[in-house]
C-alpha cells in the first residue's frame, strides 16, 4: 500500500548518507554523484549531466559562477526551476578546463514512499517487530 513519489525534500536516509560520506548525490536530478572536493564519482547514462559531457574522474570547480559545493549545487538546481538558462558547471579533466551547460529545470528530486490508504499496509506488517514469543520460537 505505498507509492513512490519525488519532491525537493531530502529523505532521512539519503540526507544521512550525504552527511556521513561528504558526497553529493544529485543522481536523481542532474544525474551524478560528486565527493566533497568536487570529484565526479559517477554519472547516470542519459542524464542531463551525461548529455552535457560530464564524466567520472572530472573535478568540479564551479556551479553557476560560484565555487563548487553540494550546497551551491542544490541552490543552483532550485534556481533553475524558474529560470530558462542552463546550469553551468566548470569542470577540470587533467589540464583541460571545460564549461558544461546542463539544461535541467525540474528541481531537486528525492524519493519518498507515500502511504496509499486504499490498499493494505503490507510494508508496516513486514517491518513490524516480531513478538517475544516468535523470537523465542525462532531460536
Amino acid at each position: 500500500g505505498s507509492t513512490l513519489a519525488y519532491d525537493d525534500t531530502p529523505n532521512p536516509f539519503l540526507e544521512t548518507v550525504d552527511k556521513v560520506s561528504g558526497s553529493a548525490n544529485l543522481s536523481l536530478s542532474l544525474g551524478f554523484w560528486a565527493d566533497a572536493d568536487g570529484g565526479v564519482q559517477d554519472v547516470v547514462p542519459g542524464s542531463a549531466a551525461y548529455v552535457a559531457g560530464l564524466a567520472p574522474g572530472m573535478k568540479l570547480r564551479e556551479i553557476d559562477g560560484v565555487k563548487w559545493t553540494a550546497a551551491a549545487a542544490r541552490r543552483a538546481i532550485l534556481k533553475a526551476e524558474t529560470a530558462a538558462l542552463p546550469i553551468e558547471l566548470v569542470a577540470a579533466q587533467g589540464n583541460l578546463i571545460r564549461s558544461l551547460k546542463i539544461d535541467y529545470h525540474k528541481g531537486l528530486r528525492f524519493p519518498h514512499l507515500r502511504r496509499d490508504a486504499s490498499k493494505p499496509d503490507l510494508l508496516s506488517q513486514v517491518l513490524a517487530p516480531r513478538s517475544t514469543a516468535n523470537q523465542v520460537n525462532a531460536k
